[in-house]
């Protein structure tokens, strides 16, 4: 498998293979956690109103604290604010494991749900700073990247069957606990296995003056240095969120089949991500825009199949063909984004790219349910598909990929 040769490759390099890999739990983590927490709030309220509240809080930090976050990640330490952010994590989780277990009421729960999504949010640019640091070259870079993605994936399975199972044998607090012990085992991670320091052989070609001017660059000049990553990212961030919208519409009113194949679909979703996973390595290394082009016409073309289809297993198949194409595009926007920032502003470039996302999962999660409502399911998947089509031609413009180590004039300039 590709993951296990990338996972070879990366192993002459420990720190950024000890980041990868901790990356994927502390994803699986995530993934329990998703599944758990409406549980949890159903158990308490028993109101399907609260559980969409409290699960679309968590986009609260995105928006607001990403942009901070990125300047933060870039000022200082990653590997220090990963070790607090996972540790904070881990002590909420743990916090509402118990809670869940005394049979707390909700408001307490929401206020650490609100505090581990704040720390995941500040801890995703410094997450995407430090690994191009510990990054040797462009090729290990996207191996890592490559990997990371299709651990990911497999976590994306192995973590919703995890929290089942814990719910069932445990309870809740069982299964946030666990939850809570990823993220500490993270934390330990980051201590015990990357450095502290750059390490000798990452790339510091950048002057002193020259890190001044990088340090100061305006937002005007990173937006327009990573435009089309953001226009990209517009797209699969849109999609992404239309699509497990629209998922019990689809099973239910489009093909007239009862709710669970909207449980099929999912399933089917997390093969087809980790299978875009390992597809990913095949074309991380290469022109960004190969793969650019290939990831956003199969979304496009896929969701407006889905719009016209109507045998299930024809619906189920192109909806797993389009998730297996957003995996890819996604890894390969943000590789591309660590390599057009360099080490100099990539925490900045993260944390606009993020606060943007949130915006265009908004859009994403409002726009379609309101064109299903009331113009049918099919309808909202053309307004997807052109959605992804239209931003994902954007981000196909001819730009330049630089190495990890470039020139200041080349960062600052536009494309």
């Amino acid at each position: 498998m590709d993951a296990i040769r990338h996972l070879r490759e990366l192993a002459g390099n420990r720190p950024l293979a000890a980041l990868t890999i901790a990356n994927a739990v502390s994803g699986a983590g995530d993934w329990l956690y998703f599944t758990a927490l409406p549980v949890l709030v159903y158990q308490m309220t028993g109101d399907p109103l609260l559980i969409a509240v409290v699960v679309a809080a968590r986009l609260i930090p995105l928006f607001t604290l990403s942009i901070p976050a990125g300047i933060l990640a870039d000022r200082v330490s990653p590997r220090s604010i990963l070790i607090a952010t996972e540790a904070i994590s881990a002590t909420a989780l743990i916090g509402i494991a118990i809670l869940a277990s005394a049979g707390a009421p909700l408001a307490p729960v929401a206020v650490l749900a609100i505090i581990a999504s704040s720390a995941g949010t500040v801890a995703q640019p410094a997450r995407s700073t430090l690994i191009p640091v510990l990054a040797r070259n462009d090729d290990e870079l996207g191996r890592a990247n490559a990997l990371y993605t299709t651990l990911d994936a497999i976590g994306s399975v192995v973590g919703p069957a995890i929290a089942g199972v814990l719910i069932v044998i445990g309870g809740l607090g069982a299964a946030f606990l666990v939850d809570g012990l990823t993220f500490a085992l993270v934390a330990v991670v980051l201590v015990r296995s990357v450095p502290a320091a750059r390490p000798a052989t990452a790339p510091t070609e950048t002057t002193a003056d020259d890190a001044s001017v990088i340090a100061d660059l305006p937002w005007s000049a990173i937006a327009a240095r990573i435009w089309h990553a953001l226009a990209l990212d517009g797209a699969i961030s849109f999609a992404s969120v239309a699509m497990a919208t629209l998922t019990v519409v689809i099973a239910v009113e489009h093909l007239r089949e009862g709710a669970e194949v909207a449980g099929v679909i999912n399933a089917v979703g997390g093969v087809a991500a980790i299978v875009g996973g390992l597809l990913t390595g095949l074309l991380i290394n290469r022109d960004v825009r190969i793969g650019a082009a290939i990831g956003t016409a199969t979304a496009a073309i896929a969701l407006g199949l889905v719009a016209v289809a109507s045998a299930p297993l024809a619906v189920v198949v192109l909806l797993a063909v389009t998730t297996g194409a957003m995996i890819m595009l996604d890894t390969l926007n943000s590789t591309n984004v660590q390599r057009l920032s360099a080490d100099g502003f990539t925490g900045r470039a993260f944390g606009l790219l993020h606060s943007l996302a949130a915006l265009w999962m908004i859009a994403g999660t409002v726009l379609p349910a309101l064109v299903a409502s009331a113009l049918g399911v099919g309808a909202a998947l053309g307004l997807t598909a052109a959605v992804v089509a239209v931003l994902g031609g954007i981000a196909l413009v001819r730009r330049p990929v630089p190495s990890l180590a470039f020139a200041v004039p080349a960062a600052v300039s536009a494309d």
